[in-house]
């Protein structure tokens, strides 16, 4: 079935305003805990390479294929979400670049 399906909106929004909790890095960490506990997950991979190679995993029982495949798609495509490092306003560097 569904996992996470208890982390909604308004717990992660309520987790991240949360005024016991000053520390807003402190803050994310426990929306990512939420998850990693819920996807039965010790650490977050968060490297492009790693997630590339989940992206390219084609099969019905791949990961991927929970909407992840079909998500980034989506955004990418349809709504236009993902953004380069052009914007000197951003914090990333110019890693990603659009051109």
């Amino acid at each position: 079935g569904a996992r996470a399906t208890n982390i909604t909106i308004d717990v992660v929004c309520k987790t991240m305003l949360d005024a016991n909790e000053p520390d807003i890095l402190r803050r994310m960490t426990n929306v990512n805990n939420m998850l990693l506990d819920a996807y039965s997950q010790k650490c977050l991979d968060a490297g492009y390479m790693s997630m590339i190679n989940q992206l390219r995993q084609t099969s019905w029982n791949a990961s991927a294929s929970e909407g992840g495949r079909q998500w980034t798609y989506q955004t990418c495509v349809e709504f236009g979400f993902f953004q380069s490092s052009n914007d000197p306003q951003q914090p990333f560097g110019s890693n990603f670049p659009a051109s």
